[in-house]
């Protein structure tokens, strides 16, 4: 089956501020919507104690805050094995300027967590806006900027989907009943996504999950 791409090259995004990974220390600008550096809100424990009481001077903890905009400190990390150690151990607790607990483990945990399931919210917002089709007739026939073929679909074997995916041109990610889920059916082998900036936020967060599961050692 031949997958149809869009001949107009994509644009552009611009940077947003630039930023410094508490874990290696290089300043860089992230571009906007992108998860080369990701965020997390360094927030008390807990919220149940008076601001003035000894305990609230405990230690804080880092809670993910993909879409940067969480309130409170915050502090940056590339989402790496090293740069999460790092952060885990000292950087968190280096930008507070207080003691923050955390463990490399969770912070895997959750950046796995968070980017597989903006990934599949993401599709599920293309179905609803038609900005995503799934089924092999219309998949094959739409000009797609991406398309997902899930990881235990025959289309994998096809030459053609293989050869897509070895380019960048499609993705292996998920199953079918994940992508199913997502599109509001019980199994979708493939989806392809037709609207450009919806495929650049469905890329930028699979690319943080696999860049997660590299960290992990997976």
């Amino acid at each position: 089956m031949a997958l149809r791409t869009p001949q107009r090259p994509a644009r552009p995004r611009g940077p947003e501020h630039a930023r410094s990974c508490v874990g290696c220390g290089v300043r860089a600008e992230r571009p906007k919507g992108s998860f080369e550096l990701v965020r997390f809100a360094l927030l008390p424990m807990t919220s149940e104690v008076p601001e003035d009481s000894e305990e609230s001077r405990g230690p804080l903890m880092p809670v993910l805050d993909l879409a940067g905009r969480s309130f409170g400190r915050g502090a940056w990390v590339h989402p790496t094995r090293r740069c999460l150690e790092d952060a885990s151990r000292r950087g968190f607790a280096r930008a507070a300027k207080a003691e923050v607990s955390s463990s490399y483990n969770e912070l895997v945990d959750a950046l796995q967590e968070a980017a597989e399931r903006r990934a599949y919210e993401l599709v599920a917002v293309g179905v609803r806006s038609r900005k995503v089709v799934f089924g092999t007739t219309q998949v094959g026939e739409a000009e797609s900027w991406l398309t997902l073929v899930a990881v235990d679909a025959a289309a994998q074997r096809e030459v053609d989907v293989a050869r897509a995916v070895a380019s960048g041109l499609a993705l292996a990610f998920g199953s079918k009943r994940s992508l199913g889920e997502a599109c509001g059916r019980e199994l979708v082998g493939m989806v392809a996504i037709i609207d450009e900036s919806l495929a650049t936020a469905v890329r930028d967060a699979i690319a943080l999950s696999l860049a997660v599961a590299a960290a992990r050692g997976m």
